[in-house]
């Protein structure tokens, strides 16, 4: 890698050929990744602490949405009702509705 450097006794600009290792910054940040990953997992593994308040809520309500999804009758206008009742008024369904896929997912293996 070539710096430029300005000395003393010679104002100019020379540039001086210096050797520097180089790691590339994608490197680092997946390393960094990885080991937040590895560590989220060993906590859930280890923690066996019911989840807090406001995540059982937003669980609870995702199970919710999942269950009306278990016989659904999209003809049927108080299916839509109920369906739409279930959120709260000001939060959306959609982050709710987005986790359906994965509990069909998790639980069709069992």
């Amino acid at each position: 890698m070539n710096f430029i450097i300005q000395t003393a006794e010679n104002p100019k600009l020379k540039i001086q050929n210096r050797k520097t290792r180089f790691i590339p910054d994608g490197s680092i940040l997946a390393l960094i990744w990885i080991a937040i990953c590895i560590f989220d997992i060993s906590w859930i593994l280890l923690n066996n602490a019911p989840p807090g308040w406001d995540q059982g809520d937003h669980l609870t309500r995702a199970v919710n949405y999942w269950g009306m999804f278990q016989n659904p009758d999209f003809f049927d206008g108080e299916w839509w009702t109920k369906l739409w009742r279930l959120s709260p008024g000001y939060r959306s369904p959609f982050v709710y509705l987005m986790t359906i896929p994965f509990f069909i997912f998790i639980w069709s293996k069992r």
